[in-house]
């Protein structure tokens, strides 16, 4: 970890640190992969790295501090980087105010920061009313996108672990009241948002209008949205015993890759 991660841990330690430990505990999990996780808040630096990645070639534009404002004070990013010295992971932290406002309003008045890297999508088209529970999140919010692992790093068990240790720094970093992602269907299925901690789930936000060879399709690149109040997650890690059984329950819940928008712990 780096000398800000350190002191930001005890900066905090009073406050949350029963995160605190697990953070370093996470992070002592993480080396056993024969990885080191650094916490960086550099994002002209993460945009240079995501972008020399072999299998990449492009960046969400809500990360990309050429588009818009990130940075030490809204933001950060975690590098993986194996015993040889090279980046084999990286995955961003985003913190932002809704205030008042909605996540939903928020996708539609920034759609083209938030539309998938390295594909051509047609705003206008695009769909930002799907998911219902997008009206009701506001408050502060962390967006956690852009998870990429090297293939020589996807070991079993390793990227919900470097998913977890993200999710605990937003809180202690931005106590947010919600931590949110979207992510693929393919990874619902195989539970990997469960793994990581996110009690809710609903497809299709947003939906994404793709054209194709600069013409019209019928193409829709279809998101689900991942949710975990602050309190919940607070409230999971701070009681470690009940993390088993919420993850086996929330993954069997995915299993048919139908919307769940219930709480997972069961209350």
């Amino acid at each position: 970890m780096t000398e800000n991660l350190s002191s930001l841990l005890r900066e905090k330690q009073n406050l949350k640190a029963h995160l605190g430990r697990n953070i370093l505990k996470l992070s002592a999990d993480i080396s056993t992969f024969g990885i080191h996780a650094v916490y960086e808040t550099d994002f002209d630096s993460f945009r240079d790295t995501v972008l020399a990645l072999p299998d990449r070639g492009a960046i969400t534009g809500i990360f990309d501090s050429s588009k818009c404002t990130i940075g030490p004070e809204n933001g950060f990013w975690i590098r993986g980087v194996n015993d040889a010295g090279n980046t084999v992971h990286a995955q961003a932290m985003r913190y932002d105010d809704l205030d008042k406002s909605t996540l939903a309003l928020q996708w539609q008045q920034n759609a083209d920061l938030f539309s998938p890297a390295g594909l051509h999508v047609d705003i206008e088209k695009s769909s930002f009313d799907t998911a219902p529970a997008s009206h009701q999140i506001s408050g502060g919010v962390c967006y956690h996108g852009d998870f990429w692992m090297d293939r020589t790093a996807r070991k079993f068990g390793l990227a919900p672990i470097l998913a977890q240790f993200a999710m605990l720094l937003a809180l202690i970093r931005f106590d947010p009241d919600y931590i949110y992602g979207l992510v693929v269907p393919k990874n619902i299925k195989k539970g990997w948002a469960a793994q990581q901690g996110y009690l809710h789930s609903h497809p299709w936000a947003p939906r994404w209008h793709i054209e194709k060879d600069g013409k019209d399709s019928n193409d829709q690149y279809d998101d689900y949205l991942v949710w975990v109040t602050g309190q919940e997650l607070d409230e999971l890690w701070r009681s470690g015993e009940r993390n088993g059984f919420v993850a086996d329950r929330f993954r069997q819940a995915h299993q048919s890759g139908r919307p769940v928008v219930e709480n997972a712990t069961g209350q």
